[in-house]
């Protein structure tokens, strides 16, 4: 089964801001973790660990904003 989404005009404004958003944040996360990569041990390294999942939880959310935009059928008049 097709997984389709309906969104308005004004939620697909504000995904299209939070992705905006979160691009223009990749370098800067991606300079956190090579930072924290510096600091050391990365097995012991909580530092590191927090920079990661920062990155990928950016990451997973560009990939699912992505997702919807290619999946969406119908733009509401509201």
């Amino acid at each position: 089964m097709k997984q389709e989404f309906n969104i308005t005009k004004i939620g697909k404004k504000e995904l299209e801001a939070e992705l905006e958003l979160l691009i223009s944040q990749r370098k800067e996360i991606s300079e956190e973790v090579a930072t924290a990569r510096d600091f050391g041990d990365l097995r012991e390294n909580s530092e590191y660990d927090a920079a990661r999942k920062k990155q990928a939880l950016a990451e997973s959310r560009i990939m699912e904003i992505e997702n919807i935009f290619t999946k969406c059928c119908d733009y509401w008049w509201w």
